[in-house]
């Protein structure tokens, strides 16, 4: 019997790939997807569990990279906008604005009150307003307080009395006061008893906590319930229960790592949120202890590098797995397995061994081509500062090594010392030009021939190449992989030296862990420290809006060391300082855009506070706040040198704390100036925390929300209403507007507007129109001031944004080039004639130009730049145009399709659009590099998207974290949508056609992947997009404007496009074993998620991969359904084999696992098999 093998078919999570031939498709992609994703819609899977207080075992079945069937489309009104033959959607819009009046607790701090669990509240001014604690007893110990964005704070303590028995206590709080008890509102008070089991002898147990929406997540060290050391719960906020039957995660399941030295007190808040993360900071330590590694040569192969790390004590055999190398040839890549598998290991380092690695020194050759008997040569060199010096002389055909060396020597970019030449063309050998003196372990140019006059011979000419490649010594270990649960550490080995050892060090790391904030997955480890062999901690974890992470940690192996750095929502670096002095926190500040460090001798000064540039880690100023400052009461200085605590107030100053009985509280303000100190709460204040940023006390607020949603179909705007809405709608409802029937274009294929202040402004070719919210009512767009932009034939701009509180408007057909924009604040204002800087400017009139090129999309980058993208070119406007703006060319290289829907942005401010000429672009924030992110997979379906028949969406989905591309035809059933065909749409309803099928696109930014969708009912096709960004995540929505005159939004939760079944497959392979013989798979076994309907598996096979997809007919076909499935006995043989999966009933599906056994062929066998 032929030997049989068993293969793991992964889903192709890298999406579609259309740019190799079929027998090399790139690995992790496929052939052919359609409606699917690697994460796909959520499944509604629960845990069939249920402990014995009602609570289900916690998991998360949605958000898993497993792939499977593309979320679907359910109606976001639930009747169209008209009853009868509704037209196709032209716009969608929505207004919100605030109605704001100021909240009492703004600057309230919560500070420790003494040694027990007793807190203070003091407000903005540092008077205490109230007292609190939990019943006065001194076994409760404060930990940690921080205020939410709820509007309430939540103060952490730890029962711990002097024998046994301790546990967590959660105390929330309002900003405000009772009157008669004088102490805060107490909204809600929890005893952990049972639940969240301290160890005894625990210091500060409480590591850090934060709140995000309707949790509290606590990360707790020292745990004492079994088998448990660190771990993190999660608590509602309502009633402060546990959210899981037990700890969400913890470090014996690997889900978190610990905090670093358990004796260590002096930390702030060691966790954060930001942007659907969770940022802590840990020590990584998969390895217990720092050991380094015997020497390794310059030209160690694999298996060498393999067995000296085996050598290490904190490495046994069988932990790695070395491929790659000889080093001296290309890196070595190490994958962590066995005792080390599954997990994060932290980067070990480099350091030089026994013998100092020496640099490479470049060596190049001449040779003498096509024997010549006569003439000469000149050469030619280059340097680094792209400096180019000729030889004056010339060399002859048969020239000395002496002769080049001295003829190069005199080119005064190289120095006497620079080279060494042997060999000779006199000698009929080649001649080596060996590099060193300042040029030694560089990569110098090529020297370069010059003039070429050689003579006789048969196209004689001087070669010139590289035998050695020049470099100074490099010895780094990169990531390849981040370890995790599901995946193994692979780190990358790269030493160029010409000779020495090195040794490598794996050790535990000071590390920022990065989890995702709804499934708990680790996102990131990444190190930011070295090991201390005394102390590893870490001090202070911050964040901003816009998802970096600001981290303050410590080692110390004799001397302390402190490193701050930034890093991204990823947990990629941005910037990172490495420091002595006492660092002791670190907070992000809000107002300033700034980073502010407190301890002593902070960021390189000898000062207790030092702020840095957000931007790039550089020290701003510094400041000692308290030192040399009179103190009324002594008569003398306070001299406060150190302070242990820092926290934000919403004015952009900062509450100061330290471990002090009198004066152990301070506020400073923006400027670093004193303003208050107070010797309130004179004990440790670690853990203080200030309503910097937030609304607080939300029942006492009048604040309110308010939203308006719109629709344009056929020409007339209305109001609609959606059920349970923030106006607390009872039911759906479309309302008429005032003056908005029939007021736009009904031929329009899409209306553009813009939002400025609290009203709507539409720009269309045949009018211009203002949705005035206060009225209620639309109304002509009339300028107070100037004129409205408009050509010789009366027509009016079509393209609009707000920029820099401009209104900035462009397409009008008469100047296609042109653009203009409304006075600063004022979008009735046009009148270009103004003096001042904030007056209205137009590109025919205004000193920065307007572009060579006719417009098609305006796109607000950041406050200084604005973009137009133009139809063969992109042109960049930075700054204002009244005020010093300039305005230059982008790239020529591309233009971009017309249409505010040709672009969307990212929430890092990355901006992708699509071409003129097809595929998709992303530029970077503020106008970086373009970049083109389709040729890897799509790009010769999107370069032949004709846009004069078409029309492009692009929407960015952040829940799926990335962009939709949607295909919009603008013709039915073949007739032009500005026929008068048209007009018969509206006015006889039965003439009118279902839109031309079209694909679209899903580009998905965790893998870079690229996915095809379409919709089985093409009336379901996007006419408009718009994304409605409520507070909840039900309200948040891409919302799709229908040929049908429906609104729908995507919608992770439905299995079907309203209704309609989605016809969903994908393609894996080819499966094959090379090009001798054939392959029969003999048995398929699968695993489906638990709530997938039956899926479809089909075997193809052919004589090529080619051909096995073309195949019109299976060879073999079985259904299959959720959870795991029996084998699946099957003969399907062929040289080259697709399995595809695929689905057309109204439920979803979830790909879990699949192996196939198969046995080799012979070719014959393979033939007669096809």
């Amino acid at each position: 019997m032929p030997r049989r093998y068993v293969q793991q078919l992964r889903f192709p999570g890298n999406g579609v790939s259309e740019i190799t031939g079929f027998e090399n498709q790139p690995e992790g992609t496929s052939v052919d997807v359609q409606n699917v994703r690697l994460f796909p819609a959520n499944t509604g899977e629960t845990h069939a569990i249920t402990s014995s207080d009602g609570l289900k075992w916690n998991t998360e079945f949605d958000g898993r990279g497993r792939g499977g069937q593309r979320p679907g489309l359910s109606k976001h009104m639930s009747t169209p906008f008209n009853s009868a033959y509704p037209p196709p959607i032209q716009n969608i819009s929505h207004i919100t604005w605030s109605k704001i009046v100021d909240l009492y607790g703004q600057g309230h701090t919560i500070i420790n009150e003494d040694s027990g669990g007793n807190y203070r509240l003091l407000d903005k001014d540092g008077v205490e307003v109230g007292t609190g604690g939990a019943s006065g007893s001194a076994n409760y110990i404060w930990n940690l307080s921080v205020w939410g964005d709820d509007g309430y704070g939540y103060i952490a303590s730890v029962y711990q009395p002097t024998t046994t028995g301790a546990y967590l206590q959660i105390v929330k709080v309002g900003a405000n006061v009772d009157v008669d008890t004088t102490k805060p509102t107490v909204v809600k008070s929890k005893d952990y008893t049972t639940e969240i089991t301290i160890d005894q002898s625990a210091n500060r147990p409480v590591r850090g906590m934060q709140q995000a929406g309707d949790t509290l997540y606590v990360w707790v060290g020292s745990v004492k319930n079994a088998g448990v050391d660190d771990a993190i719960y999660r608590i509602d906020t309502m009633d402060l229960s546990l959210r899981d039957d037990g700890p969400w995660l913890t470090s014996n399941n690997g889900d978190i790592y610990q905090s670093g030295n358990s004796a260590i007190t002096t930390y702030s808040n060691l966790m954060t949120i930001t942007r659907g993360r969770i940022g802590l900071l840990v020590l990584n330590n998969a390895v217990s202890s720092s050991v380094t590694s015997g020497d390794i040569a310059h030209n160690a192969t694999n298996s060498t590098v393999q067995s000296t790390l085996v050598s290490m004590a904190n490495i046994s055999d069988g932990d790695v797995a070395c491929t790659g190398g000889p080093l001296n040839v290309e890196p070595v890549n190490i994958e962590f397995t066995g005792n080390l598998a599954n997990r994060n290991i932290p980067i070990m380092r480099a350091i030089d061994g026994a013998s100092t690695p020496t640099v490479v020194t470049e060596v190049q050759i001449l040779t003498l081509k096509g024997s010549p008997t006569g003439g000469n040569f000149k050469l030619s060199f280059t340097n680094a500062a792209d400096n180019k010096q000729t030889m004056a002389g010339t060399l002859n055909h048969n020239c000395t090594a002496a002769n080049v060396e001295s003829a190069l020597e005199g080119l005064s970019n190289i120095a006497a010392t620079d080279l060494t030449v042997t060999g000779g063309f006199n000698s009929g050998t080649t001649i080596t030009v060996t590099f060193g003196g300042t040029l030694d372990g560089t990569a110098p140019s090529l020297l370069a021939v010059e003039a070429n006059s050689l003579t006789g011979g048969t196209d004689p000419e001087v070669g010139v190449a590289q035998v050695m490649a020049g470099s100074a010594v490099v010895k780094t270990v990169t990531p390849v992989y981040q370890g995790n649960k599901n995946f193994n550490e692979t780190q990358q080995l790269t030493y160029k030296a010409d000779s020495g050892y090195i040794r490598l060090i794996l050790e535990p790391q000071n590390s920022l862990q990065v989890l995702d904030l709804h499934s708990g997955d680790t996102v990131a480890v990444t190190e930011l420290q070295t090991f201390g062999s005394t102390n590893n901690y870490g001090l202070g974890l911050a964040a901003d809006d816009f998802g970096n992470f600001y981290s303050l940690v410590s080692n110390s192996s004799g001397t302390d060391s402190f490193v701050y750095a930034k890093h991204d929502n990823n947990g990629v670096e941005v910037w990172l300082e490495t420091q002595a002095g006492n660092h002791k926190d670190i907070v992000y500040d809000f107002v300033g855009d700034r980073v502010v460090l407190v301890g002593g001798n902070c960021a390189g000064t000898s000062d207790s506070l030092a702020t840095i540039n957000a931007g790039t880690g550089a020290r701003l100023a510094s400041a000692s706040p308290y030192d040399d400052y009179w103190n009324p009461v002594t008569g003398a200085n306070y001299g406060i040198t150190i302070w242990l605590e820092i926290s934000a107030d919403p004015d952009g100053g900062f509450r100061l704390g330290r471990n002090h009985a009198s004066y152990a509280v301070a506020k400073i303000n923006s400027s670093l100036e004193e303003e208050w100190i107070t010797s309130s709460g004179g004990v440790n204040q670690r853990g203080l925390s200030c309503a910097g940023i937030h609304a607080l006390n939300p029942a006492a607020s009048t604040a309110t929300r308010q939203t308006q949603s719109l629709a344009i179909a056929g020409g007339t705007i209305k109001e609609f209403r959606v059920a349970n809405a923030f106006n607390v709608q009872s039911s759906e409802e479309w309302v008429a507007v005032t003056g908005g029937d029939k007021a736009f274009d009904p031929h329009a294929d899409v209306i553009w507007s813009a939002q400025f202040n609290d009203d709507v402004f539409f720009a269309f070719s045949t009018g211009k129109k203002v949705f005035d919210t206060s009225a209620k009512q639309l109304v002509e767009w009339t300028p107070s001031s100037g004129s409205y932009p408009v050509d010789s034939d009366g027509k009016y701009p079509s393209l609009i944004a707000v920029w820099r509180n401009r209104m900035v408007l462009a397409g009008l057909p008469g100047e296609p080039h042109g653009w203009f924009m409304s006075k600063i604040g004022d979008p009735l204002n046009f009148d270009y004639a103004g003096t001042g800087a904030d007056s209205a400017s137009a590109g025919s009139s205004a000193p920065v130009g307007r572009p060579a090129d006719k417009i098609n999309a305006i796109i607000p980058m950041t406050d200084e730049d604005i973009l137009f993208g133009c139809d063969h070119t992109a042109w960049l406007l930075h700054g204002d145009p009244e005020s010093g703006g300039r305005l230059h060319l982008l790239t020529d290289s591309i233009g971009i399709a017309y249409g505010q829907g040709s672009w969307c942005k990212d929430p890092q401010g990355n901006l992708f659009v699509f071409g003129s000429r097809g595929g998709v672009y992303q530029i970077g924030a503020g106008g970086g590099g373009v970049n083109k992110i389709s040729s890897t997979a799509v790009d010769h379906r999107l370069s032949n998207i004709d846009l004069s028949r078409n029309r492009v969406h692009m929407v960015w989905n952040e829940r799926e974290q990335g962009l939709h591309l949607f295909i919009t035809p603008l013709r039915y059933d073949g007739v032009s949508s500005s026929s008068a065909t048209k007009n018969a749409f509206w006015n006889i309803a039965p003439s009118r056609g279902a839109p031309e099928p079209t694909w679209d696109y899903f580009w998905d930014s965790r893998t870079t992947s690229w996915w095809v969708d379409i919709f089985a009912n093409a009336n379901h096709q996007p006419r408009c997009t718009h994304i409605f960004d409520g507070d909840d995540p039900n309200d948040r929505a891409i919302l799709l404007g229908g040929y049908d005159g429906c609104i729908r939004k995507w919608d992770a939760s439905s299995a079907t496009d309203d209704g309609t079944n989605i016809d969903s497959h994908v393609w894996i392979g080819p499966l094959s074993v090379g090009q001798m013989g054939g392959m029969m798979i003999h048995e398929v076994q699968t695993v489906l998620g638990g709530e997938s309907t039956s899926t479809n598996l089909d075997i193809f096979r052919g004589d090529s991969a080619e051909q096995a997809y073309n195949q019109s007919t299976s060879a073999f076909t079985e259904s299959i359904s959720a959870g795991r499935n029996g084998a699946i006995r099957t003969r399907a043989g062929g040289r080259s084999l697709y399995i595809r999966l695929s689905n057309t009933g109204s439920g979803g599906w979830t790909f879990e696992d699949m192996r196939c056994t198969y046995s080799r062929t012979s070719d014959r066998f393979a033939r007669r098999s096809r």
